[in-house]
């Protein structure tokens, strides 16, 4: 099983995704559990639209029992990170198929991709380079802008 989760494997993605949304779903079927059999002053799908709203990203009505809004609190960390890798991974198949067709470009293994170029991006680009510790890194800018 260790052989599947390396480094470099092509099942570690899938494997961390599958992994968190089970645990999304986990979560989602233990609030409806809490607020819709244990309490029951709320219907199903009133809990399951709660659940939706905190995976986007809100913070809606809040649950009843201090359980409930512990798990829409997990629910609202988890759904942030499983939605924010399955973004990041798109987003660097894009770019990464975006570049490759304007000129050949080199294969990154420790890379960031820094996306349009404003005030902050120095100051950004500094901070990454000192906290490396020296080790190589690419930093790859992406802009309309000329720089």
């Amino acid at each position: 099983m260790l052989k599947i989760i390396r480094q470099n494997s092509p099942w570690r993605l899938p494997l961390f995704l599958g992994f968190g949304l089970l645990l999304l779903l986990a979560i989602i079927g233990l609030l409806i559990l809490d607020e819709v059999i244990m309490v029951g002053e709320r219907s199903p799908w009133e809990v399951l639209e709660d659940a939706i709203i905190t995976l986007m990203g809100e913070y809606p009505d809040k649950p009843t029992t201090v359980l409930a809004r512990i798990l829409q609190l997990l629910l609202l960390v988890f759904g942030t990170l499983v939605f924010g890798t399955i973004v990041g991974k798109t987003s660097s198949l894009f770019v990464t198929r975006a570049l490759a067709q304007e000129k050949f470009m080199k294969e990154f293994k420790n890379h960031v991709i820094i996306c349009n170029w404003n005030d902050k991006a120095p100051s950004i680009i500094h901070q990454l380079i000192k906290g490396n510790n020296g080790n190589p890194m690419d930093i790859v800018v992406v802009s309309a802008a000329s720089l």
